[in-house]
C-alpha cells in the first residue's frame, strides 16, 4: 500500500522598506499639510494599505498604495510639535514595514487686527466705541488704553489696544496702536448788557 505524505511549502516574502515625507515640516496653524510613504523594494511593486498617525494615534483609514506610494492629507492640528508617523500593511509578496516618524513644529497664527486712525475730536469728547472701535479676524477680547470714558488734553494722543484671542494655543497676542487728534474747545463768554445807563466812573 502506497503512504501517504505531506509537505508544508513554506513561502519567503520580500523585504520593502518604507520611507515617510511631509510636505511641511514647520507649517503654520490652519494651513494644508500632508505626509507621503514611499516603498521600495528589490523586485516587484509592493500593494496593500500605509496606516498613517499623528502623536502614536491612528489617524483616518488606511490609505491603499499606488504605484508604490501612499499620500494622506493630514489634520488641522494645534500648534506646538508633533510626530507623523506610517506603518505598511505588506500584501501576498513583500512582508509590513514601518517608517520612521518624523517630528513637526506648527506655529502660531498672528490674528490681523484692523483699527483705522480715528476722526480728530474735540476737548472734554470723552472716549468711547467711535475712537476705540478696533476689529479683528478671529474671536477674542480688546483691553484699550487709554480707557473708554478718559477725557483726554488737546494735543495728539496715542492710543493702545491689546488683543488676546479666545484660542491662545494657536494664535498670537497683537497690540495695535492709533493716534487720535484732540482739538482745543471753543471757550464761550456770555456779557449780558446793563438794564439802565451806568455814569462813567461808577460802579456797575
Amino acid at each position: 500500500n502506497a503512504t501517504a505524505t505531506s509537505t508544508t511549502l513554506s513561502v519567503q516574502k520580500n523585504f520593502v522598506s518604507a520611507s515617510l515625507a511631509v510636505q511641511n515640516a514647520s507649517p503654520i496653524y490652519n494651513t494644508a499639510n500632508s505626509a507621503t510613504v514611499m516603498l521600495t523594494a528589490a523586485a516587484g511593486t509592493p500593494t496593500g494599505t500605509v496606516q498613517f498617525s499623528v502623536d502614536g494615534v491612528a489617524s483616518g483609514s488606511p490609505v491603499t498604495v499606488s504605484s508604490a506610494a501612499a499620500s494622506y492629507t493630514l489634520p488641522v492640528l494645534t500648534a506646538g510639535q508633533h510626530t507623523i508617523a506610517a506603518s505598511y500593511s505588506g500584501d501576498n509578496t513583500f512582508v509590513s514595514a514601518a517608517a520612521t516618524g518624523i517630528a513637526i513644529t506648527v506655529s502660531q497664527v498672528t490674528p490681523t487686527v484692523t483699527w483705522a486712525a480715528p476722526a480728530p475730536i474735540t476737548y472734554g469728547t470723552a472716549l468711547n466705541g467711535t475712537q476705540l472701535n478696533a476689529t479683528a479676524s478671529v474671536p477674542g477680547a480688546f483691553v484699550y488704553t487709554p480707557v473708554v470714558g478718559t477725557v483726554l488734553g488737546a494735543a495728539t494722543q496715542s492710543l493702545s489696544v491689546t488683543f488676546t484671542p479666545a484660542d491662545t494655543v494657536d494664535y498670537t497676542v497683537v497690540t495695535k496702536t492709533a493716534s487720535l487728534v484732540v482739538n482745543q474747545a471753543t471757550q464761550s463768554i456770555t456779557f449780558t448788557a446793563p438794564t439802565s445807563p451806568v455814569a462813567f466812573g461808577a460802579a456797575p
